[in-house]
């Protein structure tokens, strides 16, 4: 007997049981021969069996559209490079785990099969010894599949992705318990520039705004980074209390006499750790202080000092709160290197400047307009600001005094200028007057026929040397008025 029965592929749908009748469709004679001594003719019902899918149904959810495709390591961009690093749990092998745990095949994930905890394996349930064939069968399904769901995400120009292919092709179990050992100890070096970086973290120099997520932020990279140098929680809460705000100083100090906020002594007696497998082991810092808790605990006063400042800081810009009511020179300083020609000076309104900046070593340069031109605190977006306007004053104030100590250098510069130009044509006057009289004497004593008398060589002497002293004090009197005429630098304060 035959019987023709078209349906749709059944296995992008529904089971049966979740479908609606069957539809009527035709007849169809079919001829029933048996032994070639009867013949019948019977008009047998042909059905197309349509599954439709009803609401609230579902389709496996582990089908994925390629055998080697982990949807989760798929949608992070996920991809080893092969190669050994530190911290390799967090970076490659947490990641992974979680990729490996979503995708259940035959009642089994790929993590459990990984770490031999399926039926059929080492560890599972039943064990491989044990396990009937179609339960090993599925379990060397699993294995295979976790294979290629590694090399999938294993860069294909790696060395190790070679060699498992050459080696190792198929053999899922075995490729992942290698690839735990790429985990490498931290280097010195790095270790020091984990200190360095510890030392050096607050929650101004890394600019989280001053918010409550802000604040647990700060709490998260403080417990994170002294996790990775092994440090207690009292060295935990010494830098998280170090590294808040200024404007948190009466605070911070009742924070650092705390005696609540304490670890426990299991990990079961944390909040929602009850039921946790590690609930009755002993807590590693039991005793020692605790930051999540303790910022919990001083919440509402952070809420309270944070409405009252300035919550963020633009890029680039370094935060400096102490009050509530501060100027806004005092609070922003921008970075030299992030001056371009589009940057707008709040206090004179030019561009290319700004109100003040820092130099690498250091230096702050203040808006050259507010100095040179006397920009009073007037001209200033916040005019009535009375803190700056003091400190235009006391500019000013400076200046004048500089003005008045160049006029006396001054002063003090020409007559001193004066007196050394005489001393000099003084002296010259001498040496000149000296030499000729000599020279006079050795003519006199070496010709007896001079017809000059002693007498007229004398006063012939003195006339010269008076002429020449006169102009050797001529010369130095026009130098010194070519030096007076000279520009002197000022500090000229512009009305």
């Amino acid at each position: 007997m035959e019987y023709i029965i078209e349906q749709d592929n059944p296995c992008d749908m529904e089971a049966p049981t979740g479908c609606i009748p069957t539809q009527f469709d035709s007849l169809q004679s079919i001829h029933i021969n048996e032994c070639n001594t009867t013949q019948l003719d019977i008009m047998v019902p042909i059905f197309t069996a349509t599954i439709m899918r009803l609401r609230g149904g579902a389709g496996d959810a582990n089908k994925d559209s390629k055998f080697n495709d982990i949807p989760y390591l798929t949608n992070i961009n996920f991809k080893w490079n092969g190669l050994p690093t530190f911290d390799f749990d967090e970076k490659i092998l947490f990641p992974l785990q979680n990729g490996l745990g979503s995708i259940a095949l035959h009642k089994a994930t790929l993590l459990d099969t990984a770490l031999q905890k399926d039926p059929g394996g080492l560890l599972g349930v039943p064990t491989t010894g044990a396990a009937p064939s179609n339960t090993l069968d599925e379990h060397n399904q699993r294995v295979r599949k976790l294979f290629c769901c590694l090399m999938n995400y294993i860069d294909a120009r790696a060395e190790i992705y070679k060699y498992f292919m050459r080696k190792l092709n198929g053999e899922g179990i075995v490729c992942y318990n290698i690839i735990l050992t790429f985990n490498i100890p931290v280097p010195s070096r790095m270790v020091r520039a984990r200190v360095d970086s510890w030392n050096r973290m607050s929650m101004d120099s890394l600019r989280i705004p001053y918010s409550i997520d802000g604040l647990f932020k700060w709490v998260e990279l403080v417990s994170g980074q002294a996790r990775l140098l092994s440090y207690d929680g009292m060295k935990q809460r010494e830098k998280f209390i170090a590294g808040l705000p200024s404007f948190f100083d009466p605070e911070k100090a009742q924070m650092g006499k705390d005696t609540v906020s304490m670890f426990p002594a299991t990990y079961g007696l944390l909040p929602g750790h009850a039921a946790a497998n590690n609930a009755a082991t002993a807590h590693p810092n039991a005793g020692e202080p605790n930051i999540e808790s303790l910022a919990r605990r001083y919440l509402g006063e952070w809420c309270n000092k944070i409405s009252t400042v300035h919550q963020h800081a633009p890029s680039g810009m370094v935060r400096s709160v102490e009050c509530a009511n501060i100027c806004l020179s005092d609070v922003i300083n921008l970075l030299a290197d992030d001056v371009t020609l589009q940057t707008k000076c709040f206090v004179c309104g030019g561009i290319g400047h700004a109100a003040s900046c820092t130099l690498d070593d250091g230096t702050v340069l203040t808006c050259p307009n507010k100095v040179l031109h006397g920009k009073s605190a007037k001209t200033v977006q916040n005019g009535d600001d009375k803190q700056y306007a003091k400190q235009i004053s006391s500019m000013e104030k400076d200046i004048e005094n500089l003005n008045a100590i160049i006029s006396d250098l001054e002063t003090e510069l020409a007559n001193k200028v004066t007196i050394s130009t005489k001393s000099r044509a003084n002296r010259y006057s001498r040496d000149y007057k000296s030499n000729r009289s000599k020279q006079s004497s050795a003519n006199a004593t070496e010709s007896d026929q001079d017809h000059y008398s002693e007498e007229e060589e004398e006063e012939e002497s003195r006339s010269d040397d008076s002429a020449h002293s006169s102009v050797s004090i001529g010369t130095f009197a026009n130098a010194i008025q070519r030096d007076q005429k000279k520009p002197v630098r000022r500090f000229i304060k512009r009305s």
